[in-house]
């Protein structure tokens, strides 16, 4: 059995870390210290059988040197199914021979209760014989509250005429001249006596207000002729960002930066690696929706723009917002959450070889289910409306659709979609916010 050298590593704007963590391979070792990951007490036998016939999984849960992949585990009893998006009876697996990289994407289908109550296993296998010198993994996670990211360097140019009027212009690298004294997510006050700078704060997000600052500040005197430069303030916006974030990440996951942010795992698998991924179910933790583990989406469903910028996501909001209160086009700065789970192989060089993103796809049906796995993928919805079974027994507006995903937090929650546009007494903070799912937590 391999031994696994494990680092979490972090990029999001100017802030980076690096964790370090060893251990033997094995399920819940060595990538999550000393983090235990809870697990459900499933009874022996699954609620109800599988699909009529059962079809063969294509994937290969179990560690060989013949491909990089993602599976269910062996003996998992969970009514699910795994496929390469590409194709309903291909593996999500990139073969050892494989004459250029490839970067595929992976689909779990399972029902709605199942993933409800039972939560998920993700296996991965590396192949040995120096296949990936390193695999990075980063789990599914979304903006749970509103979200911005704050100036970063902030420039303040002070004058006092000679008849002793101050004023201050203020400027920031990104986001060009600003009010001083009226900017959308930030305060800054200044020493009465002496004009200087004496503090600032995010006010905007609920605490999520994201980056790194560097305030300068040059305090011109014109009835004296001097003119001084302030010190540069250093610091951080918001110190910890934990609760601003939902998902895997949230519940099932053990790194996360000095601030909060989740981060990825870094493995040294040179000789190989096989490994489970366990995520909580989310009837542990008293949750009302599946969004915590079910990461797949419809493009059309969430297309938009920013409230003041014109470029396009075609993601769920709570994951690519676009731009926040003072237009900032958050991407740019590196404010976007992980939509996949991501498997990423590396060389020695940290170049990356392979890639493979997995999506999770609940069926809010059972019998949409086995049509879907009956038919090899040709028939079958996982979104469903109406009463299903004769009896109101769901526990959101309707029977059928049981537990929220991102495509039915717009169809049942934003029966409009998203609206970026401002009309009569809406306001950008008051209607922005309505984008962001702020589930709670345990």
């Amino acid at each position: 059995m391999p031994i696994k050298t494990t680092f979490g590593v972090f990029m999001f704007a100017a802030l980076s870390l690096v964790l370090f963590n060893s251990g033997c391979s094995g399920k819940n070792s060595g990538d999550f210290g000393s983090f235990t990951m809870p697990s459900y007490k499933a009874p022996d036998t699954p609620p109800g059988s599988g699909p009529t016939p059962t079809p063969t999984d294509p994937s290969t849960p179990s560690f060989n040197d013949t491909n990089f992949h993602v599976s269910l585990p062996s003996g998992d009893t969970r009514i699910a199914y795994m496929h390469k998006a590409s194709g309903f009876s291909e593996s999500c697996a990139i073969p050892t021979d494989a004459t250029s990289s490839q970067d595929i994407e992976c689909i779990v289908e399972i029902p709605e209760g199942e993933l409800y109550v039972r939560g998920l296993d993700l296996n991965f296998n590396v192949p040995g014989n120096n296949f990936c010198s390193y695999l990075s993994r980063t789990t599914y996670w979304y903006f749970n509250k509103e979200v911005g990211v704050a100036p970063s360097d902030i420039t303040i140019q002070t004058t006092i005429d000679p008849g002793g009027t101050v004023s201050h212009l203020c400027s920031d690298l990104y986001e060009g001249p600003f009010n001083c004294a009226s900017h959308p997510e930030i305060t800054l006050t200044f020493d009465p006596a002496t004009h200087a700078f004496a503090d600032t704060s995010c006010y905007a997000y609920d605490g999520c207000c994201f980056g790194e600052f560097k305030i300068s500040q040059t305090i011109e005197d014109q009835g004296t002729g001097v003119t001084t430069t302030q010190q540069p303030v250093r610091g951080v916006w918001s110190s910890d960002h934990k609760s601003c974030f939902g998902g895997a990440a949230i519940t099932s996951w053990g790194a996360f930066s000095a601030t909060g942010v989740p981060i990825s795992l870094v493995t040294s698998s040179i000789n190989g690696l096989n490994d489970t991924y366990g995520m909580s179910a989310p009837i542990e933790l008293k949750h009302l929706n599946n969004r915590m583990l079910a990461n797949y989406y419809t493009p059309a469903l969430h297309t938009h723009t920013g409230f003041l910028r014109p470029e396009v996501s075609n993601r769920p909001f709570f994951i690519d917002p676009v731009d926040d209160y003072s237009g900032t086009l958050m991407s740019a700065r590196g404010a976007t959450a992980n939509e996949a789970y991501t498997f990423s192989c590396y060389d020695a060089g940290y170049e990356m070889k392979h890639r493979i993103r997995v999506y999770v796809r609940e069926w809010d049906t059972r019998s949409n289910y086995v049509s879907y796995i009956t038919s090899n993928g040709t028939s079958g919805n996982p979104n469903s409306v109406g009463n299903c079974n004769g009896m109101p027994d769901g526990t959101m507006l309707d029977s059928c659709n049981d537990f929220t995903d991102p495509d039915s937090f717009v169809m049942t929650e934003l029966p409009a979609g998203y609206d970026t546009t401002l009309g009569g007494s809406e306001t950008l903070q008051t209607k922005r916010r309505l984008y962001f799912p702020y589930d709670l937590y345990q």
